[in-house]
């Protein structure tokens, strides 16, 4: 069984090949891993083969780390996680409002228009990303990448949490960023580009 395994670490120069020793001292296969900077330190996300037992050993020794300051663990299936995929594709002139249908059709953004490929973004679940990865293929797909999960655990109640550090933009930069907001609201965000 699949378990996605959620740290919260100090930044340093080895923490990730630390916490990749305990997967492989219990002969643990790892699938994925993503880290991130957070509020404090780095966010890790580990998805990897385990059964119960060996998912508290696992759990237990990424603890002893000292640069591990929290570990949790959720089965795969019940973890909110989510992936992206960015996907270049081959476009001309009669393919383009194609694929424009295709990226609205599946909640994706249009990155970059060039002269004969486009870019598209897409977070969603993994069948999510994998279906319009298919479904790109006829048009020509040029270069693709797909995110390992990542998931946000859900505390109910956790008062102890840390806000990020995020700023107020104010003026003519929140007006334009409203706007884009609207747009996209709205699905005309990227239309001019036809």
């Amino acid at each position: 069984m699949q378990w996605m395994f959620t740290l919260q670490t100090t930044e340093g120069a080895d923490v990730l090949t630390r916490i990749l020793a305990v997967f492989r001292r219990q002969t643990s296969r790892v699938h994925a891993i993503n880290s991130s900077p957070a509020a404090e330190g780095m966010r890790v996300t580990v998805l990897a083969d385990a059964d119960a037992h060996r998912v508290k050993r696992i759990q237990a020794q990424l603890k002893k780390l000292y640069e591990v300051d929290e570990a949790e663990a959720a089965a795969f299936d019940n973890a909110s996680h989510r992936r992206m995929g960015l996907f270049e594709v081959r476009c001309t002139t009669a393919t383009r409002s194609h694929l424009f249908q295709l990226a609205a059709a599946f909640h994706a953004r249009m990155l970059s228009v060039s002269g004969g490929s486009l870019t598209i973004e897409m977070t969603g679940g993994s069948e999510e990303v994998e279906a319009l990865g298919e479904i790109l293929q006829p048009y020509g797909v040029l270069d693709a990448s797909v995110t390992g999960p990542v998931r946000v655990s859900r505390k109910a109640g956790n008062a102890t949490a840390k806000p990020l550090g995020w700023e107020t933009i104010t003026g003519a930069l929140a007006d334009h960023a409203r706007a884009i907001d609207t747009q996209e609201r709205n699905g005309t965000y990227g239309t001019d580009l036809l």
